[in-house]
This record gives structure tokens, C-alpha cells and sequence, in this order.
């Protein structure tokens, strides 16, 4: 910006983005701040830090909101007060990013805990894997086996309940457990006489031996596709609400708000199952509920209905979205492993 007249205490300046002469901090025709940052980097930095409480400070009342006061965050979103609260999609992404950052230690900690060898002395197990080789899966599992395969052939693997107990027994955490298995079906694989079949069983072995990089993978997905059906649980709110006529953004909106609260809620009953230990950790399941009766209070808040009304929606809209989830992490999981094979 460039300083272009003084009168007092007032400095008529010029926009270097757009060439607008303005009067202020932010240029009214583009928006850009009229701030110099050729400036001493402790000028630069004392400003950054100001802008960074500043967002917290919005982060932190936004959440307070959305946590103790359901629908209220919305309502005040369309009431045109904005400013001082964090924009719909940043709170979601901040929600989101804290729960499968919060998924991903909770994986962590999974694969790395200690056996109870008492839970195991008297265990009896056996896994049998059943591959069947149609072209499909020739396709996907190795390129050269597509005209050298039966469609009716069926390879399998199977692990006695003595090599099994074996595998536990040299097996310190879950990790170990799964690397020492994947040796074990190694060596089996080597016994095979069919390339295809070793190649086949060979995938199997190295997804079991890198359980880190499939469960980043299936996070990864699940967080995008999760992102995605925010417009579709707005679609549902504007089939089971048509009659009060909004617009589908207040829809989306208020879907957006939902799902933060959600991933939110989550993030808590996973972030306590990190940090502590102990079956007491179950029941942090019983804060699941309280996501049913904040949606009811909150929709009869933004969408003005009846408790009697509210309920029977608010119950076949979680069990539809609830279908609607579950199906979208199978396709998830189904998609990594396809990825995976290849």
C-alpha cells in the first residue's frame, strides 16, 4: 500500500492489488489488508501471533456453542452473526482433522499392546483363508494370471490351533503377532508349486505384515468420503423437513454443525481410550446417546417442529444415515484392499 495524502490522522492510500484509493485497513473493492509486511520480523510476528489468538479465540466460543448450546450456532450463522465465530467448513475440518488424528494413535496403540497370556493359555484357533480366483480378482491380484487360472479354482490356507498357539507364544503385541504370522504363511507360501497360488497368498501375507499402511489408508478414505456425505445428510434434512421450504444452504449448514459436534463427541470417547487403559474406557460409549438427544433438541430448535414429530424424524433419519455410513466404510475398506492388491 502507498501512502497518497495526509490529512491529521487520516491516510488516503492506494490499493498495489487493484489500484482502488481507499481509507481504512482493508481495501473495500478486493479486500486486501492495507499491512506492510517489509517490516522488522518482530513487527511480522507480533502481528502473526495476534491473528492466530484471534482465531483461537473464535475457535474456542464456536465450540462452547456447538457443545452446550445445540442449534444455537446455526441459528446465529443465518441471524448474520458471523464475525465472531469460525466459519462452518474450518470448524468441520478442525473437528475432523482431531478425530482420525485421534483414530490413528488409537490404531497405534491397538497393534502395540501387550498380550494377556492368561486370556491366551487355553486358546483353540484356527484361520482358514479361502481365495477364489475368478478373472476379477486375477486382474487385480497379478497381471500374468489372467489366462493361466481356472474360474472354478480355489486356493486355500489353513493354520492348525497348535501353530497357532505357536505364533502367540512367540508374540509379545498384536504387531508382532501379525509379523510372525506372515512369516509363518511366508514359509508355507514357499511349499506352493502354482505361481499363481504364491502370488495370491503372497498379497494376503503382506497386507497382514503392514497393518500401519492399510489402516492409514482406510482413515485417509473414510475422512474424504465422510466430507462428502455432508451434502447428502442435507439432502435427507430437506426430504424429512420440506415443509419449512428452506433453502438447501441452510441445510448444509446446519449438517455441517452436526458433524462437528459428532466427529467431536467421537474424538473424546477415542482420545480417552489413548491416553487411559482399563475396560472402565467402555463406557465412554454411553456419551453415543447424547448424540440422538442433542440432534432432537437442536432440530427443534433451527427447524422449529414437535418433540412427537421431532423424534420419529430424528429416529429414521439416523437409522437411514446410519445404513448410509456403514455401507460407505465397507466400500472404504473394499477400495484400499482392491488398491492394495494391485
Amino acid at each position: 500500500m502507498i501512502d497518497k495524502e495526509k490529512e491529521g490522522t487520516t491516510i488516503e492510500i492506494i490499493c498495489l492489488n487493484c489500484d482502488h484509493h481507499f481509507k481504512g485497513n482493508f481495501c473495500p473493492n478486493c479486500g486486501q489488508a492495507a499491512k506492510e509486511f517489509d517490516q522488522p520480523f518482530g513487527f511480522v510476528f507480533y502481528d502473526f501471533l495476534g491473528n492466530f489468538f484471534s482465531f483461537d479465540s473464535r475457535l474456542f466460543l464456536s465450540i462452547k456453542y456447538l457443545l452446550f448450546n445445540p442449534g444455537r450456532l446455526t441459528i446465529d450463522f443465518f441471524k448474520g452473526k458471523r464475525a465472531s465465530f469460525t466459519p462452518p467448513f474450518r470448524l468441520f475440518i478442525f473437528a475432523s482433522f482431531f478425530l482420525f488424528l485421534m483414530l490413528q494413535l488409537l490404531t497405534v496403540k491397538t497393534l502395540d499392546k501387550t498380550f494377556d497370556g492368561e486370556q491366551l493359555a487355553d486358546s483353540t484357533l484356527s484361520i482358514s483363508t479361502s481365495l477364489k480366483l475368478d478373472s476379477a480378482a486375477i486382474d487385480s491380484i497379478a497381471q500374468p494370471l489372467r489366462n493361466n487360472v481356472d474360474e472354478n479354482s480355489t486356493l486355500s490356507f489353513v493354520v492348525d490351533s497348535t501353530e497357532m498357539n505357536q505364533i502367540f507364544s512367540r508374540s509379545s503385541s498384536v504387531r508382532s503377532f501379525l509379523g510372525n504370522l506372515a512369516d509363518m504363511m511366508d514359509k508355507e507360501i514357499e511349499k506352493l508349486e502354482e505361481n499363481e497360488e504364491k502370488e495370491a497368498m503372497k498379497v494376503i501375507s503382506n497386507l497382514v505384515r503392514s497393518p500401519d499402511g492399510f489402516s492409514a489408508q482406510v482413515l485417509k478414505y473414510t475422512s474424504w468420503a465422510f466430507f462428502l456425505m455432508l451434502p447428502l445428510f442435507a439432502l435427507l434434512l430437506a426430504l424429512f423437513y420440506r415443509k419449512q421450504k428452506y433453502h438447501f444452504i441452510r441445510h448444509l449448514i446446519f449438517s455441517i454443525h452436526l458433524h462437528s459436534f459428532l466427529f467431536i463427541i467421537l474424538s473424546l470417547i477415542v482420545a480417552v481410550k489413548v491416553i487411559f487403559t482399563g475396560a472402565w474406557t467402555n463406557f465412554t460409549f454411553l456419551l453415543l446417546p447424547v448424540i440422538l438427544i442433542y440432534y432432537m433438541i437442536a432440530s427443534i430448535k433451527f427447524y422449529h417442529g414437535r418433540w412427537l414429530k421431532t423424534i420419529f424424524k430424528s429416529l429414521s433419519l439416523w437409522m437411514l444415515y446410519g445404513l448410509l455410513s456403514f455401507g460407505t466404510v465397507i466400500l472404504v475398506i473394499m477400495r484400499v484392499l482392491i488398491t492394495s492388491i494391485r
